[in-house]
């Protein structure tokens, strides 16, 4: 039992499930090196981001599910709530139908890659299956390198129609409005699922902030990232001396998230906020996905011990007796 035991809580401590406290940025965890990735692991990751990639295509966008009627909702709240003026109406509606016709052509280029290339994308990932089984790195490192470079070619079909995305009709929206309008158009987006909320990212720990903010997507360049990244370890300083007291940390993580909003401005911060809703869905999955045997196998464990003590007072008695 005991062993059984083990067994799960290493493999919660492998996914990152056991309860840790968070690490702030530049404390130590402890002194053993990770091991080195093998082209097996490597692989491993490049399957579930190509198999997630897959469902993008079929859904038609990074966010799933039904963004086309919740654009076509958007531009109607936009014309009832946020008075535009004549010029700004036409505008905006011509970015909506450039947006369409954009990612009409896109979900088109995804399509005839699909049909030329989709079956040799599935043989490679059942080839790459049989090649992990039998642990031929070989094989592993040439056949992910050449879905790799099937993956970059789904891309690059994609992303020659420039406009396709959502967040770059937002992007060019914001444009045309006025700073009231802004305010106001991000509060619709947030409404209609189209963009995260201002507490995304509440439950990450500033490490994982930092990632959002750092990361490609925001596109923070130079002078700039070096101002943000020293931002970062002063609040993280900040945090490590504040000892555990909550309400400090929680003034301190309310003051860098203010500061981070004002450097980036409203798009840039938006950004961050929908990379870090999308880091906490992740993490959300990893944790529905924990094996749930840990907790009734340490009661059971408890429960046995308990039991084993129980009878041996029992029968401590009656030699007594």
């Amino acid at each position: 039992m005991r062993s059984l035991f083990g067994s799960v809580m290493i493999a919660m401590a492998l996914l990152g499930l056991t309860a840790t406290p968070n690490i702030a940025y530049g404390q130590e965890k402890g002194d053993k090196a990770k091991p080195a990735k093998t082209d097996k692991d490597k692989a491993a990751k490049d399957d579930k981001a190509g198999k997630d990639a897959k469902k993008g295509d079929e859904k038609g966008s990074p966010a799933g599910g039904d963004d086309a009627s919740r654009l076509e909702r958007l531009q109607q709240a936009m014309a009832e709530r946020l008075k535009l003026s004549p010029e700004q109406k036409t505008k905006i509606d011509q970015l909506f139908a450039n947006q369409k016709k954009a990612a009409e052509a896109a979900a088109k280029a995804r399509a005839e890659f699909q049909a030329q290339y989709g079956d040799k994308l599935e043989q490679l990932s059942k080839q790459l299956e049989e090649a992990k089984k039998a642990g031929d790195e070989a094989k592993i490192k040439t056949l992910t390198d050449e879905r790799n470079r099937l993956q970059e070619l789904r891309a690059q079909a994609a992303e020659q129609h420039a406009g396709s995305k959502p967040a770059e009709l937002f992007a060019a929206i914001g444009k045309v409005l006025q700073p009231e309008q802004a305010t106001q158009f991000r509060a619709i987006l947030v409404e209609l699922k189209l963009a995260a909320g201002e507490d995304a990212g509440s439950t990450l720990d500033i490490k994982d902030v930092m990632k959002a903010v750092m990361g490609r997507a925001v596109g923070l360049e130079g002078k700039e990232k070096e101002e943000v990244s020293k931002l970062f370890k002063q609040k993280a300083a900040e945090i490590k001396t504040a000892k555990g007291d909550k309400a400090k940390i929680a003034q301190i993580r309310t003051a860098l998230r203010s500061e981070l909003a004002a450097k980036l401005g409203p798009e840039r911060w938006q950004t961050a906020l929908n990379e870090m809703a999308e880091m906490e869905k992740k993490a959300g999955k990893q944790a529905k996905s924990a094996p749930s045997s840990a907790p009734s196998d340490a009661g059971k464990g408890k429960s046995d011990a308990n039991k084993k003590a129980g009878d041996d007072k029992k029968k401590e008695k009656k030699d007594k007796g």
